[in-house]
């Protein structure tokens, strides 16, 4: 089976965290792990340790580096931006160059065109990354056939079984065995259950470690927009939770039929002197399909094109930056080494005997650093954080309730989405006038959901029972509709500045959806919520989704 790194299941994030290494790493400059956390950790775009920002940093330390929570991050996002084929090694593993292909998604006005073609270009094997196995797939192309194969539903288990676990996804025997198998097993939960429990004992996967692994591709494939949760009865024995197929991933399924699905093996058996030009035919196809101005090479394209035609007789699905070595791309494309290697400020050293902590510590916070608005994941963090140190925890909460007394909806509910995600929660605010989505944000996990109803400041002070009966109706609309998995036993929440006035109220409205419909209703002030985001921040606390899902009533502690 192929393993995904999973440093984090939302692409934006990923998008995000490559963009600030780009804007604060010198193009021309090779670069290393402790250079990405000291970006990507003191400016708080990710956590370690129980804590943000340059405390993390330095915090997290550890001599044993399988031990530094926030390297290993870093190692993870590397190893996603070597196969996107965005950032490629130099001289060592684990030194690092941007790409031109990296170039350009930094320089997009709108990356996601350009992204998606480069998740159907990761193939492996690759001359990028070293992998354990000898198989040979394309995964994210694979998934999407699967999926149309297969009455348009794949569930996370029969990806598992079916596309991550193939030895050769190009075998037409193979992939046509292993397609019926899955549908066979449909209507043999049991039988299913056995194959997939044999198939990681064999290659000693335990069961979630291997869910583990699907957690990128399958928040990829949401972000993408090309497949969706849903329970499904129609193609399966009893209700299952599975993905469905979007009218754009079906799309992307049929462009997939019309190009010629070719590797890094197929350009190794190429002519030498047609593998130039094929490369650059191939490379400037994915910038002109991603909407990029190629006008001044386009009659050197049509030559390259020319030869590409002449030899393979198709348009082909390839990206030579995901496949092909560093040294022969830059002989290809006629790009130059690094000049240079960035001056790190960091390294774990620097904290390993506590005197020189407080001078690593002034060299962080001296250093200047570009962060775009737009990548800034968590604005919550440059609130509360310079009052970690030398304040109660109720002189923290009165600050920072003056500070937000005063937010409307448009700063309040994004603040509260922060709030959630210092927690350790996956919390998405929902764009405003989206009819589909009733709720003003939800905290999602791998199989469940909590929709939230928020009230700013500026909207009611204190939570009312209009609240309550708007967090009763996400609920029911959640569970209806079914855009999103939610059980049905999960509480709904309604967050607000202040608890109810009128507690016994609230209270009794709360017992009466009870006992009728049987929805719980969980109420949470944001004193509540900074309570807990300072435990979380000072203590290495996190709430997990299971506690919060079970919660009801007013909540105070």
């Amino acid at each position: 089976m192929h393993r995904f790194p999973n440093p984090s299941s939302a692409v934006d994030t990923i998008i995000n965290c490559f963009n600030v290494l780009y804007e604060n790493i010198d193009r021309d400059e090779a670069f290393g792990l402790f250079d990405m956390q000291e970006i990507l950790v003191s400016n708080g775009l990710i956590s370690s340790s129980g804590a943000t920002g340059i405390r993390a940093l330095l915090k997290g330390s550890n001599k044993d580096l399988s031990r530094d929570k926030s390297y290993n991050q870093c190692k993870m996002f590397a190893e996603i931006y070597r196969f996107l084929g965005w950032i490629q090694s130099y001289e060592t593993a684990l030194n690092f160059t941007f790409t031109q292909l990296g170039d350009h998604v930094a320089s997009a006005v709108d990356e996601k065109p350009l992204v998606e073609i480069c998740f159907l270009g990761i193939e492996f094997p690759n001359q990028l990354i070293e992998v354990s196995g000898s198989y040979s797939i394309r995964p994210f192309a694979s998934i999407i056939k699967f999926m149309s194969e297969l009455d348009g539903v794949l569930s996370r288990d029969e990806m598992i079984l079916g596309p991550l676990s193939m030895q050769d996804d190009r075998d037409e025997d193979e992939w046509n065995t292993r397609v019926e198998l899955i549908r066979e097993f449909r209507q043999k939960p049991n039988d299913f259950k056995k194959a997939l429990n044999e198939t990681l004992e064999s290659r000693g996967i335990k069961k979630a470690t291997a869910e583990n692994y699907t957690r990128f591709p399958l928040g990829a494939l949401k972000w993408l927009n090309w497949a969706h949760p849903v329970r499904d009865k129609r193609h399966y024995k009893k209700s299952t939770h599975t993905y469905r197929i979007t009218e754009t991933g079906k799309e992307i399924s049929a462009a997939l039929q019309s190009k010629l699905d070719f590797r890094l093996e197929d350009y190794e058996m190429l002519p030498t002197e047609s593998k130039v030009p094929i490369a650059k035919s191939a490379f400037y196809d994915i910038l002109e399909i991603a909407g990029f101005d190629i006008t001044d090479i386009q009659n050197e394209k049509s030559e390259w094109d020319q030869v590409a035609q002449t030899m393979l007789g198709h348009k082909i699905l390839f990206s030579p930056y995901q496949a092909i070595a560093p040294d022969e791309l830059r002989k290809i494309f006629k790009t130059q080494p690094p000049s240079s290697k960035r001056e790190s400020i960091y390294s774990p050293s620097i904290t390993y005997e506590h005197r020189s902590y407080e001078a690593a510590y002034l060299a962080l916070n001296e250093a200047e650093y570009t962060v775009s608005e737009t990548h800034v994941e968590n604005t919550f963090i440059r609130d509360i954080e310079p009052f970690l140190e030398g304040y109660s925890e109720s002189e923290i909460i009165s600050k920072l309730k003056s500070k937000y007394s005063s937010y409307n909806k448009d700063k309040f509910y994004p603040l509260i989405g922060n709030i959630f995600g210092v927690l350790g929660l996956d919390c998405e605010i929902s764009p405003h006038g989206v009819n589909s989505r009733r709720w003003d944000a939800v905290i999602k996990s791998d199989n469940d959901s909590l929709p939230i109803e928020i009230k700013s400041p500026t909207e009611e002070l204190n939570i009312s029972v209009k609240a309550i009966r708007q967090a009763v109706e996400n609920k029911i609309i959640l569970q209806s509709r079914k855009s999103l998995e939610n059980k049905r036993p999960s509480t709904s929440l309604a967050v607000g500045f202040d608890l109810p006035a009128n507690r016994a109220e609230v209270s009794q409205l709360i017992d009466d959806f009870k006992n009728v419909f049987e929805i719980d209703i969980a109420v949470i002030g944001i004193d509540y919520l900074l309570k807990l985001a300072i435990k979380c921040l000072r203590n290495n606390y996190t709430l997990s989704f299971d506690e919060l899902s079970t919660k009801a009533g007013i909540i105070n502690d």
